[in-house]
């Protein structure tokens, strides 16, 4: 309780005093003035008790009023709390601006958001601000500083001089320059491009084609490009529902192959742990290294152990019977009985052809084959020599060579073909020596198939 409204103020209590002994004196006035009338009459009677109930509420309301009145002046008053102490250190959250034009509408609008949401007086502000520039800033605010003297003041001056309205055409240009980079998920990607295109003022249909343009995946493009979306949303939701359907397919399509590795007679299998994480050799079979490490290399012609190509005797007896063998290269393309269980699943993607497929491992055979059963609709390039021979001296016509675009183990690489008659081969696809010596590192490990690029660096062979 103040001073200035104490317990019991004995002015304020005379007040009431002199207030009440003077209705009181008043209503008993009125009492003598009825006494003089019939003291039978009750109309009398009732008017001395209703000037009787007048006096008592009259004094209860007086005494009710200064009730009030002493709790009112007893509340304590608010007392300043200075914000300081409750600010948040911006100088942890604001980074510093070197007078990067690029970088200062993002820098302002940091400041400002700060600002709003926290309720920081324009002074903190401006501190906080000046101490954050640096280097060109820096040397900017100190030719300013005359002219600053509010946080409304630097907030103007910052933006005539630092943020630049960049040209409509230069903005497209962006945008269409703006594609999923080697390894960027798609999800980063099209946030980006599509506030590009929003800054553009592009229709949502405009927007969709933008989209699609940028995107790694060809499959995907296509994919989006056969289905109707109204808003960017719509899109979004169909290219994650494309991405989970490709992931289940992937998924169970590795399965499959794990069981048929698993399948393979024991004595194939590893005896231990230790041996179960080694690389194992596509040339030997055995653990511990990989093909292009491995000292027991097969023979390129007759694919046997134990020479090379140019000591074999298959290949010298050919020359004997054949002198113009020579000219035509000899490729390992083994029967079903000798097949080997190194059967992957491959995607092939060209211009107008898409094909899923399982192909063979063979390292023996120096290029890769593919069946013209497969490619009845894709246009070949011609060979300058149409005559190879297997490793049993057969004669094999080769119709033509194509470049497929192969997926395999979520990598992407770009693979030369020469397709072959049907029925040449037992199977659709042999995948050869150029597909494994193509920037892949190719192992068994745990019984299971291991692709790998061997350079992470190297973006041509990624594909997100």
């Amino acid at each position: 309780m103040t001073s200035r409204s104490g317990a019991y103020d004995s002015e304020s209590f005379e007040q009431f005093q002199s207030q009440y002994g003077e209705e009181e004196q008043a209503a008993e006035e009125v009492q003598d003035k009825m006494a003089g009338k019939d003291a039978g009459n009750e109309t009398d009677t009732i008017t001395k008790l209703f000037a009787q109930m007048m006096i008592e509420n009259r004094r209860r309301d007086a005494l009710l009023e200064t009730l009030v009145n002493r709790i009112v002046n007893t509340t304590p008053e608010p007392t300043a709390v200075c914000n300081a102490s409750i600010m948040p250190d911006l100088l942890q959250k604001i980074p510093t601006f070197d007078g990067s034009t690029d970088k200062a509408e993002g820098w302002i609008y940091k400041l400002e958001s700060a600002q709003l949401l926290h309720s920081l007086p324009d002074n903190y502000v401006l501190e906080t601000a000046r101490t954050r520039l640096v280097s060109g800033a820096h040397h900017w605010y100190v030719t300013k500083r005359s002219q600053i003297s509010t946080w409304e003041d630097f907030v103007h001056l910052f933006k005539a001089t630092f943020i630049i309205e960049e040209a409509t055409s230069d903005r497209y240009k962006k945008m269409i320059n703006r594609t999923q980079r080697p390894g960027e998920s798609v999800d980063s990607y099209f946030h980006e491009k599509v506030r590009m295109c929003t800054e553009l003022n592009l229709s949502a249909k405009e927007m969709k084609k933008e989209v699609l343009v940028g995107l790694r995946s060809k499959t995907l493009c296509d994919a989006m490009l056969m289905r109707e979306h109204f808003t960017t949303d719509d899109l979004l939701h169909g290219i994650h529902e494309f991405l989970n359907i490709e992931t289940k397919r992937y998924g169970r399509t590795t399965n499959i192959q794990n069981q048929n590795t698993d399948s393979r007679p024991s004595g194939n299998r590893f005896t231990s742990r230790e041996q179960a994480n080694q690389p194992v050799c596509y040339s030997c079979k055995k653990s511990g290294h990989i093909s292009k490490n491995c000292t027991e290399r097969r023979c390129f012609q007759c694919g046997q152990a134990g020479h090379k190509a140019n000591n074999c005797t298959r290949r010298n007896t050919n020359r004997e019977q054949q002198p113009t063998t020579s000219e035509n290269p000899t490729l390992m393309v083994r029967g079903k009985e000798h097949a080997s269980a190194y059967m992957l699943p491959i995607f092939l993607e060209t211009f107008n052809f898409k094909f899923c497929s399982e192909a063979i491992l063979d390292s023996g055979s120096p290029v890769s084959l593919i069946s013209s059963s497969v490619t009845n609709n894709v246009k070949l390039t011609p060979v300058e020599c149409s005559s190879y021979h297997g490793i049993n001296g057969s004669k094999l016509e080769v119709l033509g060579k194509v470049d497929f675009n192969m997926t395999v183990s979520q990598f992407t690489t770009s693979l030369n073909f020469l397709v072959v008659s049907a029925g040449t081969m037992p199977y659709q696809c042999l995948l050869g020596r150029n597909f494994i010596n193509s920037n892949l590192n190719i192992s068994f490990q745990g019984g299971k198939l291991l692709i790998e690029p061997l350079d992470l660096l190297n973006d041509s062979n990624l594909n997100h």
